[in-house]
């Protein structure tokens, strides 16, 4: 990599951490290692939560806690990630430490630790055939077996992978701190090609009718097509940190200042924008006719996906910085609260259904 690279790659990594540092409220020492946001991921029958130094299973139904991994505090253990629930009974996690755990899913036991991450993981981990695919911030992307956590190949970039890769019938693209996007070959891990943006990307892309759509550091909003051209960009006010979603051939997206966007997919030109009461770094969810807009204030906008207009709101009590996810009639929330950082909604009006508190 050459000196200018490396020197707006380092510019835009500090950036990111002085962000970081303001919205992870009541951080102290090193950054991440005392406290992150919450990763949510859930199946049909529970939701499961990394946050601070444990990964929780919490029964869905009750939102009481099944079991929590490690049993108790380890000061090298933090976790951000969400967990990946797997069709093999398995739930795998990665963690600031830099190792990634497979733990069975009914119990929490350890069924297998890969160890040579060599660096904190803040991506989730993903499935790609009989691959589980986890990003380090050393810049690799690892490929392990999923049943025994044997490394089949890995991947470098030029720098920091804070993302998940996204994985499709062409290929994986994979989004990177140091500029680029990259598009691998799913069987060895061989590169197919590689763009470079000239921003920093944090989010996994978003594909829709073979459309890449990548949020990135530059304020702008960019469409690739599956070769790596540009389709159209997209200017916004501040830094986009989530991927834009996709409803009726439009793609919604918000940046930090508090915007949101509304833009065409074929050209990427503005349908509506507002102004919300905080930053936004997850990515829209759409269920149904409803989309949910969350922002680091601490608000859900739940507003009717075709026409913007309001259907209801919640302010809860920590800053909402990843995506929600819908399960059953359940709209499941991370928030920045120690004391509640899951909180499970009715999705059609918004109403409290269950908090989760860790018991101490």
């Amino acid at each position: 990599m050459n000196k200018p690279s490396k020197f707006r790659f380092r510019k835009s990594l500090i950036a990111l951490l002085a962000f970081s540092a303001i919205i992870l409220a009541g951080c102290s020492g090193s950054l991440f290692t005392d406290t992150s946001w919450p990763g949510v991921s859930v199946d049909e029958e529970n939701a499961y939560l990394a946050y601070n130094q444990f990964i929780y299973s919490i029964d869905l139904a009750s939102g009481t806690e099944r079991w929590r991994f490690p049993r108790e505090p380890e000061r090298a253990s933090t976790f951000f990630a969400p967990p990946l629930p797997t069709e093999d009974g398995l739930l795998i996690a990665g963690g600031f430490d830099g190792v990634v755990y497979a733990l069975d899913i009914e119990t929490g036991v350890v069924i297998w630790r890969f160890e040579e991450a060599g660096d904190i993981i803040v991506g989730a981990p993903v499935i790609s055939d009989e691959l589980v695919l986890v990003p380090s911030a050393n810049g690799v992307l690892f490929a392990l077996e999923t049943t025994s956590g044997r490394l089949v190949w890995q991947f470098e970039a030029r720098e920091a992978l804070w993302s998940s890769p996204l994985v499709t019938e062409d290929g994986i693209f994979l989004s990177s701190m140091d500029h680029h996007i990259y598009a691998i070959n799913a069987t060895n891990g061989k590169l197919l090609w590689e763009k470079d943006i000239g921003e920093a990307i944090v989010d996994t892309p978003f594909i829709q009718d073979d459309t890449l759509l990548l949020g990135t550091f530059g304020n702008q909003v960019l469409a690739l097509d599956m070769r790596g051209v540009e389709l159209w960009s997209f200017e916004t006010q501040d830094w986009v940190w989530a991927a834009p979603s996709v409803k009726d051939d439009f793609a919604l997206f918000g940046d930090i200042a508090g915007n949101l966007y509304s833009a065409s997919l074929n050209r990427g030109i503005q349908k509506w924008t507002t102004q919300l009461d905080g930053p936004v770094t997850a990515s829209p969810l759409f269920n149904g006719e409803f989309a949910y807009f969350l922002t680091g204030s601490g608000t859900i906008f739940a507003r009717d996906a075709s026409n913007n207009a309001p259907e209801w709101e919640v302010l809860l009590s920590g800053g909402l910085y990843s995506t929600p996810i819908v399960q059953g009639d359940l709209l499941l929330v991370g928030v920045t609260d120690p004391e509640t950082p899951l909180v499970a909604l009715r999705a059609e009006t918004g109403n409290r259904i269950w908090s989760f508190t860790p018991r101490q």
